[in-house]
């Protein structure tokens, strides 16, 4: 029997009625503080940056907008500027892989001593930087992109949803420091508690749609993006003390002594030297492919390039971070992107001094083709992002 065009009608007017009905529930039964803060968790994550909702300290339950530039904030330099937690006390709103407490940007702020000349010198550099960036691409081609953001490694990303910006991490590039630092500002307290920070910010540190929601591109493309990047000698030392001569990569260092070590060496260290370790990276980085086929496993992340990791030809940043430059660079997205760092970035593993000395003595025991050779590897790495292989090859 099919029901008259009446009773579906009917049916279809009971569950909106229901719904309204339970609309008005949650209105009466939920205090003004918990919708105003569970308002602020949608407002932070589906709003461009340059509407910045704010709770002010003063007891009042009213949300304003502070109207702020895209990337210059309008706001005088040495007006003072802090960060207030607030908790949702029924959980947040996007399920159990987001916290309860949501950092929240208050109109009582701190003095950074960030002046407009040193923004501008930074905005130069920056600005300096993706240009430079932009020429390869365009010389490089195919060979440097993924094709479409999409098929770009994604999962490098970590999202600070309450500060709309976006960081891509480099392994071997002070990843530690930073996931602890932006989890410190979208977890208050979190940190000390936490076991494994990496898996923490891998996470937690998620946009709030999945890769296939129309919002996820829409957030990629209006929140600030980060990308941070060193030496890549220096990191290719950092790798090879840290997981080789540390002994993480215990298996992997088995293979390469298999490999590159002749049989009629004298060595019987269990620990592969510089040069065997080099020798392995050269086999393990293609010089010319498809940069889709470099992604697939072939190289570990602690020692893949740049470009093929973050992706700086298809997903385009806003500021690129440089560890020989941290200081500066740091000081002025703490000020410009509001992250309330109240202390300089510490960098593990090695002190810059002792890294630096570590790296150049290593790389006087390679021969001069081998050098060479590991250049090619990285070629893009050090055109993209300015570096030169001075001091490592002086002669170069």
């Amino acid at each position: 029997m099919v029901p008259s065009a009446k009773t579906c009608h009917r049916l279809l007017l009971f569950p909106t009625a229901c719904m309204f009905v339970l609309f008005l529930l949650w209105i009466a039964q939920t205090d003004i503080d918990e919708k105003e803060s569970r308002l602020s968790v949608i407002i932070s994550r589906l709003k461009r940056p340059v509407d910045i909702f704010v709770f002010n300290n003063e007891g009042n339950q009213t949300l304003s907008a502070v109207d702020i530039t895209p990337y210059m904030w309008t706001e005088n330099a040495t007006q003072k500027q802090t960060y207030a937690s607030r908790n949702t006390s029924n959980g947040s709103i996007y399920g159990d892989r987001y916290s309860t407490t949501e950092a929240v940007y208050t109109e009582s702020v701190q003095d950074d001593g960030v002046d407009e000349d040193f923004l501008r010198e930074r905005e130069k550099v920056f600005s300096e930087r993706r240009q430079r960036i932009e020429k390869v691409c365009q010389q490089m081609g195919p060979v440097v992109t993924y094709g479409s953001v999409e098929n770009t490694p994604l999962s490098r990303l970590r999202w600070l949803n309450a500060r709309s910006l976006i960081m891509c991490f480099n392994a071997k590039v002070g990843t530690s420091s930073w996931s602890q630092y932006l989890l410190d500002v979208a977890k208050p307290g979190l940190v000390s508690t936490l076991k494994n920070i990496h898996s923490a910010a891998a996470r937690l540190l998620v946009p709030p749609f999945g890769h296939s929601s129309p919002m996820f591109l829409m957030l990629l493309n209006n929140y600030k993006k980060i990308m941070i990047v060193r030496h890549p000698f220096a990191r290719v030392v950092s790798a090879y003390l840290d997981k080789i001569v540390g002994g993480e990569f215990w298996k992997l260092s088995k293979s390469i002594i298999r490999i590159y070590r002749p049989r009629s060496s004298p060595l019987t260290s269990k620990i592969p030297t510089f040069e065997e370790f080099v020798k392995f990276l050269i086999s393990d980085i293609p010089l010319k492919d498809d940069i889709k086929k470099k992604h697939r496993g072939v190289q570990n992340i602690h020692w893949m390039p740049f470009y093929a990791n973050c992706a700086p030809c298809d997903i385009h940043y806003d500021v690129i971070l440089n560890m020989e430059t941290i200081e500066d660079d740091t000081r002025y997205i703490n000020h410009q992107f509001r992250l309330g760092l109240k202390q300089q970035l510490q960098m593990n593993h090695h002190a810059p001094n002792s890294s630096e000395s570590s790296a150049l003595n290593l790389f006087k025991e390679l021969p001069h083709d081998l050098i060479m050779a590991l250049h090619k590897r990285y070629r893009v790495d050090f055109d993209m992002f300015g570096y030169s292989t001075y001091p490592f090859l002086p002669e170069a």
